[in-house]
């Protein structure tokens, strides 16, 4: 991000847009989103079309403290809007072409606009996003060879230590897309932008707010939607990357084959509570559908490298999951494409459990329900795959104390194969006598 300076010698910004015309052609808005491109500066503006102009205040503390730095945007009114922190003028629309920065208001009902289809327009039928800091790639003719996407929700404090991870990259063909899935009434907000403020100068990191909490899977599409380059990486906000991570992924993806979409590498979990470091059980050999049903054999999006055409063309990631959205992308992704793997420990993940959803019982229920009833014709025709899935969906019952659910789940698990010792332990858990008297052991024993 970089604070805007308007040069007093420019008053007309002419757009550039889908018809080829300038600053007094029509333009339109696609799928919900609204994206200005003014042509004569190094500037991309982009606003959010909402229907909903009654979801917004005539003006609020966080819109006067962060116009300062950031070209914010709302949906109000039948006129443009374009301000600063002291004084605010009002645009007609049909002079939308003419607009000094700062920022930017409009009403999408009212409206007719027809807008260039650059890779800023974040796609969605009711997009609740919003370009907070402009792109700088506006007249740029070389697109960066990889996108990072970084969603953040209610973690500003590791915020800083992620984003240094990217920056420390030895490949530094990159952009970076910070996307901020904070409710904008949440303190989180506030703080995740002053943070967002250090990193104003460095023209390969681009912000997009949510106007509300939309999930990691949204605050992820919302970045591939707004991605340039050809292969994009996530990184999450409390995680870490070697300083090879990108270099090494990129040079094995594009020493693979073409219908190669997905790179991966291995990851080591460290454990705050104790420091205690140790290794996620990846599995390089096994990527097939009947694999990745039994048992996520890749790990967290931390560890990916994706084509950004096949993410398109699965979907993206599944917004109406409430977890396990990550091994959901792995085994779409595996049933028309092929995966390749850097035999290396490449990402740190942190688990320290502060709002994360692998700590969040009754979404990993939700989740793990959900995955199941989705792709329940694949996982049932494979007995092993059906143990597995029903052994996780019953500890997770289990954990959240729900011992009639977890009893029911695990008693088909155990009848599957009857020697599963793990499917009887936990089965044997949902009876409360049996649970006393472990509860009872353990304090004798000390455990």
């Amino acid at each position: 991000m970089r604070v805007l300076t308007p040069d007093p010698r420019r008053r007309a910004w002419p757009l550039r847009t889908s018809r080829g015309q300038g600053a007094s052609g029509r333009t339109r808005i696609r799928s919900g989103v609204l994206v200005v491109t003014p042509v004569e500066t190094d500037l991309a503006r982009s606003c959010e079309a909402s229907a909903d102009s009654a979801a917004w205040p005539e003006s609020s503390d966080t819109e006067r403290r962060m116009s300062k730095w950031h070209p914010t945007v709302r949906t109000e009114c039948r006129t443009v809007r374009v301000g600063a922190v002291r004084r605010r003028h009002v645009v007609p629309s049909e002079h939308f072409g003419r607009l000094p920065p700062r920022s930017v208001s409009v009403d999408a009902r009212k409206t007719d606009l027809d807008l260039s289809r650059r890779h800023e327009v974040l796609e969605r039928g009711s997009a609740d996003v919003v370009p907070a800091t402009p792109s700088h790639r506006a007249r740029d003719t070389v697109r960066p060879r990889v996108t990072v996407v970084l969603p953040t929700y209610q973690r500003p404090a590791y915020l800083a230590r992620a984003i240094a991870t990217v920056q420390a990259q030895t490949l530094t063909d990159w952009e970076l897309i910070v996307v901020d899935d904070n409710d904008p009434a949440h303190p989180d907000r506030q703080r995740t932008q002053d943070q967002l403020l250090a990193y104003r100068h460095d023209r390969r990191i681009r912000t997009v707010l949510h106007t509300s909490n939309r999930g990691g899977a949204a605050a992820r599409n919302t970045g591939i939607r707004a991605a340039q380059g050809p292969w994009i990486a996530f990184l999450d906000d409390d995680d870490q990357w070697d300083s090879t991570k990108l270099e090494r992924q990129l040079d094995r993806a594009e020493a693979s084959t073409d219908d190669v979409a997905l790179v991966y590498c291995r990851i080591r979990n460290h454990h705050a509570a104790n420091g205690r470091v140790s290794d996620y059980r990846t599995e390089p050999q096994k990527c097939s559908v009947r694999d990745l049903l039994r048992r996520n054999h890749i790990g967290g999006t931390s560890c990916i490298m994706c084509r950004a055409s096949a993410l398109h063309d699965i979907g993206m990631f599944d917004e109406s999951l409430a977890s396990r959205q990550d091994i959901d992308l792995y085994v779409r992704m595996a049933a028309s494409h092929a995966f390749a793997f850097v035999d290396d420990a490449l990402v740190t993940m942190n688990l320290h459990g502060e709002g994360r959803i692998s700590t969040n019982l009754r979404s990993k229920v939700q989740g793990h329900t959900q995955f199941f009833e989705k792709h329940r014709q694949q996982i049932e025709a494979d007995p092993i795959g059906l143990r597995a899935r029903l052994k996780e969906i019953g500890r997770f019952h289990l954990a959240s104390h729900d011992l009639v659910e977890a009893r029911r789940v695990l008693s088909r698990a155990w009848s599957l194969e009857v020697r599963d010792g793990v499917a009887l332990k936990r089965l044997l858990l949902t009876f409360p006598t049996v649970r006393s008297v472990r509860s009872k052991a353990r304090r004798v024993l000390g455990i």
